[in-house]
């Protein structure tokens, strides 16, 4: 960050949904649909990142960019008695990592 510049480094920017904007991948091959949260944990090595239009919560490896699904099925929904990948998020806005780096 202290050369000013940004760089895209999953998703792809300007990318517009007609069909599906979701994918797990690396890099720009990754798909998320209006990400509006990112938090980087305290070493590091991975990120949050809360992908509002996909209704999931993602982790991207920061070593190699790989993007997985951490929660969220996809579907719009409010299911907190379930396990990560069948959870229903509705548009989470939001991603916190605590300082021992444990999701928050």
């Amino acid at each position: 960050v202290a050369s000013g510049l940004v760089k895209v480094v999953a998703g792809q920017q300007g990318l517009t949904c007609p069909g599906s904007c979701f994918a797990d991948a690396v890099g720009t091959d990754a798909k998320f649909n209006e990400p509006a949260d990112i938090s980087v944990s305290p070493d590091g090595s991975f990120a949050l990142i809360a992908d509002f239009g996909n209704h999931r919560i993602r982790r991207m490896d920061l070593s190699d960019y790989q993007v997985t699904t951490l929660a969220g099925s996809g579907t719009a929904g409010g299911d907190d008695h379930t396990d990560g990948l069948t959870a229903t998020f509705n548009e989470p806005a939001g991603v916190a990592i605590d300082p021992k780096g444990v999701y928050a």
